[in-house]
């Protein structure tokens, strides 16, 4: 399975990531991180992610409309794309009109982290 991160804040993105690695266990998989939107697009056009973990805040761009153009994409139309923000008040939005699968609000717990991974790999291989 291969895994997107997009965080902004390098603290929060290698946090992610320990914890991404953690939950896939013997699962074999690639985690992918980027920082921005342009870097992001660039993963997701070059390799084939299967989950997508976004921040709505990415400095002055918006991980809702990077959800937007990632279902937008005809092979990401059905993707896992998780949303994790501290900003609660989009999560409505994340559910509604970006399809987005999972709200995580921050600060997270490890094990929300965890059980969303699993969630992830679930649904990665009833589709394999």
């Amino acid at each position: 399975m291969n895994i997107l991160i997009v965080e902004d804040n390098k603290y929060q993105l290698d946090n992610l990531k320990k914890m991404v690695i953690e939950g896939l266990g013997d699962e074999r998989g690639n985690i992918y991180c980027a920082s921005d939107i342009a870097t992001a697009k660039k993963i997701y056009a070059e390799d084939d992610i299967h989950f997508f973990m976004l921040d709505i805040s990415l400095g002055y761009e918006s991980g809702l409309e990077l959800a937007d153009e990632i279902r937008n994409t005809a092979k990401y139309s059905d993707a896992f794309i998780a949303i994790i923000s501290a900003h609660k008040k989009f999560e409505d939005k994340a559910f509604t009109h970006s399809k987005c699968h999972v709200f995580v609000e921050k600060p997270y717990k490890k094990d929300a982290i965890l059980e969303l991974v699993n969630h992830a790999l679930v649904n990665y291989l009833e589709k394999v």
